[in-house]
């Protein structure tokens, strides 16, 4: 018997301490989700960061209303923000310092120049064809094609897609008139196709859609390991390993970033490399005020400080101001309907859980029962009231009753 209340007293404390941190539990976890809607990706248009040594009041509101945002610094997470940082009338310097930065095979050999050509595929429209656009698509001196993409909202086949624009842009290199010429594949060079993106691809479950949700098998047989952000895709043979460079995909995962980019101190932040100041400026410009900006101004790159001078809104004409706060407002609703999701799945789940659990708790009660042990030291060690384990009991009796019945008819 006394092994028998051991063993029972170590089954109930794990079920009620299942029970009692299933709330805590749900609350604070991070549910698998399209986007990672935790401190790592606040709302765009909220500020909610502690820095004290730059003395700023931190913003409590998320969805921040046109008068709060118009003179700070434009998030180029929205559409508005990332097509007037890169637009054509922006230094060219800005797109070099970035590409150089995040395209690993130009830290050897740097981008020098670069011609901004069309986003449009295919490049001329005909009667009834339909046309896509690209965010940003600029050439080399030496003739290689980068194409950029700002994705915020993650959906079915986005990786698909943007293969599309890498393959075509490639194809488009050679003209029809070309392809009659011997040789004409010679004049084909590599493409560079780069996403910034605003989710974490671990924690995707899948959206239900008329195809299959490819990414979520991808994810599964090979997820991204801890502290990695940053996929590059290249064709590579599975026996040797040699590989072919002239299409290439390369994919930044913003929320996956897990540096200190947005440091008080000034002994950490005077030491980032050109590639984290991006990141700090594409994760963070929300938390960057006038204040913040000309304390680190010196310590920036050149190509930084004309980045934040291209997403300062107080220079903005009011039709950018305005087209930009739609954006804000159309993200932060498609944020707050993820948000709501989630929080029912958590509900569902949370709800799952506690039946289960509930349901453990009544069958090590029925053995105690069956044990003979006393009502009160059932309550003990389960916490069930006493009038509950009397009902219990009462079935129990009941059903031992009936079975003996049936047995005795039956003889």
């Amino acid at each position: 018997m006394l092994k028998k209340i051991i063993a029972y007293k170590f089954i109930v404390a794990s079920l009620l301490l299942s029970l009692s941190f299933l709330d805590t539990a749900f609350a604070s976890s991070d549910e698998d989700g399209d986007l990672d809607l935790g401190a790592a990706a606040p709302q765009i248009g909220g500020i909610p960061v502690n820095d004290e040594a730059d003395g700023d009041a931190a913003a409590a509101a998320f969805a921040m209303p046109y008068f709060d945002i118009k003179e700070n610094y434009a998030s180029p997470k929205t559409d508005t923000g990332f097509k007037h940082l890169f637009s054509r009338d922006a230094p060219t310097s800005l797109a070099i310092s970035f590409l150089n930065a995040v395209v690993p095979e130009f830290a050897t050999t740097p981008v020098q120049s670069l011609e901004e050509l069309s986003e449009a595929l295919p490049l001329l429209r005909r009667k009834g064809e339909r046309q896509a656009f690209m965010d940003y698509h600029v050439r080399t001196a030496d003739g290689k094609h980068i194409v950029v993409e700002m994705q915020v909202k993650r959906h079915v086949a986005f990786d698909e897609r943007a293969l599309f624009y890498a393959a075509s842009t490639y194809s488009q290199q050679i003209s029809k008139k070309t392809l009659g010429n011997k040789g004409w594949y010679e004049g084909l060079h590599p493409v560079y196709a780069v996403q910034i993106i605003d989710y974490d691809t671990n924690r995707v479950k899948g959206i239900t859609a008329d195809i299959d949700d490819l990414l979520v098998d991808r994810v599964k047989a090979h997820p991204m390991q801890e502290g990695e952000f940053i996929k590059h895709y290249k064709m590579t043979d599975q026996r040797s390993g040699q590989t072919i460079d002239h299409l290439q995909m390369i994919q930044l995962e913003l929320p996956r970033i897990q540096q200190q980019l947005f440091s008080s101190k000034r002994s950490e932040y005077k030491h980032f490399t050109e590639f984290q100041w991006w990141m700090s400026l594409f994760v963070h410009s929300d938390k960057y005020t006038k204040k913040r900006v000309k304390r680190r101004w010196k310590d920036m790159p050149a190509s930084i400080k004309e980045a934040f001078k291209r997403l300062d809104m107080s220079q903005w004409e009011s039709d950018l101001k305005e087209a930009y706060v739609a954006d804000v407002k159309d993200l932060n609703a498609y944020r707050a309907v993820i948000e709501a999701e989630r929080a029912a799945e958590r509900s569902i789940i949370e709800a799952t859980h506690k039946r289960k659990a509930e349901a453990e708790k009544k069958e090590t009660v029925t053995k105690m029962i069956a044990d003979g042990l006393p009502k009160k030291k059932i309550k003990e060690y389960t916490g069930m009231k006493i009038r509950e384990i009397k009902r219990m009991k009462k079935e129990l009796k009941d059903a031992s009753k009936r079975a003996d019945e049936s047995a005795s008819s039956e003889d």
